[in-house]
């Protein structure tokens, strides 16, 4: 995955996601994507991968970056997943999630 397709995928996910009513934190653990708004953190990754590189991988050079990126940032709100553990957790708000998306995006320029 090159640099352009990687900050492509994460500019797709904030297309996805880009208000409180397009995106949702109240998610089972591998819940399957809905087709409509609103989406998950994780969904939205997903559909982002989906739209530019016509596959998901949940070990992309993406996703890792988040990790470390919401590891950094937000380690009390992880869990053993962090993607998963700081979309859902109950303090996580969506200025935060976009702030997530934007420092990964700001990492691969």
């Amino acid at each position: 995955m090159t640099q352009t397709q990687k900050v492509q995928v994460l500019l797709e996910t904030l297309k996805l996601i880009p208000t409180p009513h397009q995106w949702r934190h109240d998610v089972s653990f591998d819940e399957a994507c809905t087709v409509e708004p609103p989406y998950t953190l994780s969904c939205a990754l997903e559909k982002g991968h989906l739209a530019v590189l016509g596959s998901y991988d949940n070990r992309s050079s993406v996703m890792n970056r988040l990790r470390i990126i919401i590891y950094v940032n937000y380690l009390w709100r992880t869990g053993i997943h962090p993607i998963y553990g700081f979309g859902k957790h109950s303090k996580t708000t969506h200025a935060e999630v976009v702030g997530v998306l934007q420092m990964a995006i700001k990492s691969f320029q």
